[in-house]
């Protein structure tokens, strides 16, 4: 679980970078269309495609992040079940030695 965890992390941060980028390539292409008319249609394309890839990149980090946040909850629902277990192992083994004592 933890190694999914960080597995999940890292897709997170890696599809926030993408999303950074994908942001920079919109602003780029919003100081085209202010500097330079003629290429309009391009820098708009441009624009759309880089929204776009924005939009997705956003969305696998909430995905990633959802994903990561469940694997740490079962890694926690996990231990404290290990730990429910190990005092319920305990109390039977004392149960079981006063019982031959």
């Amino acid at each position: 679980l933890e190694e999914d965890r960080h597995g999940l992390l890292a897709a997170a941060q890696e599809a926030g970078a993408r999303a950074e980028e994908a942001e920079r390539m919109r602003a780029e292409a919003v100081a085209a269309l202010s500097h330079d008319h003629t290429d309009m249609a391009a820098a708009l394309d441009k624009l759309q495609k880089a929204e776009q890839l924005a939009s997705t990149e956003r969305a696998r980090a909430d995905s990633a992040e959802a994903s990561a946040a469940r694997a740490e909850r079962r890694a926690e629902e996990a231990a404290e079940e290990a730990v429910a277990d190990r005092a319920r192992l305990r109390r039977e083994a004392e149960s079981a030695a006063d019982m031959l004592a």
